[in-house]
């Protein structure tokens, strides 16, 4: 039971850093109050989506604005007075700046926004999804209009333009509450847990043939600019009128740059998939080979790591230095010299709250620090990293000794994504392949593990560069997108949007085809910390190991006050 608790750590990501805040506010003797309250509040959750509106002021370009909303297959509302109608047909008029539409009544779901345009918050419940593909036309008139009619609308009659689109960050959250609806009345001890708001990088949808889907995250820890680093994300992507449809959006309090989205369209076998490494190389893979172990010192957790699912290794065994080792073993091909070490991961919600905590203890100082930061050379940063055991570490066994083949760089919690490792397995020491990954405490999740022989198989790759790229004021950033040249999108708020389409190659129908996504960029922080730096707990960062150290203090902190609390 206890094991089951630590995989599922992530589900309590927002709420136990609601009842942090609160607590930092509140007096002690309400703390069993507080975590009462929350669990019980989660207890009676149910999962649901949220959206946000976003407004887009009409411009001179406004007609071909209209245009990508409906090669996007948009629902149309128009609002005239306190009226409000379906446009069940529409034209638009480029030369004359019109819009020749007909109208009708509207009806649910696509009345959930109409009959509430004041609510703070908007959630969408079983059924009402359609309300995401709403497009929002507002007029300076307040006529009554007749059903059924083709009525001319002058585009400078129109006053503003509202979007509804999902709202990433509040419906994960959600959807992590409700988990744990699910699964806390299954648990004998509440462990210690405790994750701060999502904090990490850009957030990448494409749409998948039914709607936009969060899919991942670009360029994650390169939080400096002499970070900057090439990213390579891939993407489940359907041709939408033709287009291929992704969105670079923030959604958190950070500014984002990104300097290239590039989309690779790569043609290959449709026995094979196409996956890329770190680096950006590609590589055919297949079902790929088991391990026929897994261990951590000693346990077996191989069922923790065969699969895509919800079982997955997160790291969260103490041993020495408060580093986290998975041996996995492989039987050895006979003559291979070279395999594929395939792995599906991602980096733990708890990582982004240890982070955040700790820069949280420099209080008013956290700008100028920042500042700092961004003077040292990557080299010194990329070093404190990993000092710190924040990149996950690959080594493999050979006949003298360890050898470590790979550090990966952090990737982010929101998605699991898969990576290839080329390995080099001639010095493997035996008739098996032995690897040992490791990390800081609870910093990364291992959902499977495999190694793949597959030779090296045909591809064509054609590299798409963005036909359009509209922001969310309806602002052209196609040229910020199109090249590496430090010609950033800039994207310095939450609601930053671009939205971004590329033409679809025809489908050649012997073969099949995978979508990368390539990205490079950085992002910072923006935080609002008050009072004077902790320099004493801050010092103790400068050593190696000490924010995994940090990690399993932390862990059994939270785990007394939860334990407290029942």
């Amino acid at each position: 039971m206890l094991a089951f608790a630590r995989n599922n750590l992530y589900l309590f990501t927002r709420l136990i850093l609601l009842m942090k805040n609160i607590r930092m506010k509140t007096p002690k003797c309400y703390d069993r109050f507080l975590f009462a309250f929350f669990f019980s509040a989660v207890l009676s959750g149910c999962f649901q989506n949220y959206f946000i509106k976003r407004t887009i002021t009409p411009t001179d370009d406004y007609p071909s604005t209209i245009e990508r909303a409906k090669q996007e297959n948009r629902f149309f509302i128009l609002h005239s007075g306190r009226r409000a109608y379906a446009m069940t047909s529409l034209q638009v008029d480029q030369p004359q700046k019109q819009l020749v539409v007909k109208l009708d009544s509207i009806k649910p779901p696509h009345t959930l926004y109409v009959n509430n345009p004041l609510n703070r918050v908007y959630r969408i419940r079983k059924g009402e999804s359609p309300v995401l593909t709403e497009i929002h036309l507002y007029t300076k008139d307040t006529t009554s209009f007749a059903l059924n009619d083709a009525i001319t609308i002058p585009v400078d009659r129109l006053t503003r333009v509202e979007l509804l689109e999902k709202n990433i960050t509040s419906s994960t959250t959600n959807h992590i509450l409700s988990a744990v609806g699910v699964t806390l009345g299954l648990l004998t001890v509440i462990l210690a847990i405790a994750i701060a708001l999502k904090s990490s990088c850009p957030f990448v949808s494409g749409y998948d043939g039914t709607e936009f889907k969060l899919q991942g995250e670009i360029f994650g820890g390169a939080i400096y600019p002499s970070l900057q680093r090439n990213d390579y994300l891939p993407l489940q992507l359907k041709p939408l009128n033709g287009k291929l449809q992704v969105k670079i959006s923030n959604e958190l309090h950070e500014r984002q740059y990104t300097d290239v989205a590039e989309l690779w369209s790569i043609e290959h076998d449709p026995a094979v998939r196409i996956v890329p490494d770190e680096q950006g190389n590609i590589y055919a893979l297949s079902k790929g080979v088991s391990p026929i172990e897994a261990s951590v010192t000693g346990e077996n957790v191989l069922t923790q790591v065969l699969n895509k699912d919800d079982s997955y290794f997160p790291f969260n065994t103490e041993e020495e230095n408060n580093i986290s080792h998975l041996q996995v073993v492989f039987a050895k091909t006979p003559d291979a010299k070279n395999s594929k070490l395939v792995l599906q991961l991602k980096n733990s919600y708890w990582l982004d709250y240890l982070y955040g905590d700790m820069i949280s203890h420099m209080g008013s100082y956290f700008e100028k620090w920042s500042k700092l930061q961004k003077e040292k050379p990557a080299e010194e940063l990329i070093k404190w990293k990993n000092e710190q055991a924040m990149p996950l570490t690959i080594e493999m066994k050979t006949s003298t000794g360890w050898k470590v083949v790979k550090t990966l760089t952090t990737v982010g919690p929101v998605a699991y994504r898969e990576v290839v490792v080329p390995l080099d397995i001639s010095k493997a020491e035996g008739d098996h392949v032995t690897l040992r990954l490791s990390s800081g405490f609870m910093f990364w999740e291992i959902d499977r593990v495999a190694m793949d022989y597959t030779p090296s198989t045909a591809y064509k790759v054609h590299k798409l560069q963005p036909v359009t790229a509209i922001d969310e004021l309806g602002k052209d950033v196609k040229n910020e997108l199109s090249s590496i040249d430090k010609n950033y999108l800039s994207q310095p708020v939450i609601g930053n949007v671009a939205n971004i389409s590329y033409e679809a190659l025809p489908m050649n129908k012997e073969m099949t085809t995978t979508y990368i996504l390539h990205t490079s960029g950085y992002y910072e922080h923006v935080r609002d910390f008050k009072g004077m730096p902790d320099v004493k707990f801050l010092t103790a960062f400068k050593n190696p190991g000490a924010l995994s150290k940090f990690s399993v203090q932390r862990y059994h902190e939270m785990n007394k006050a939860l334990a407290k609390a029942k």
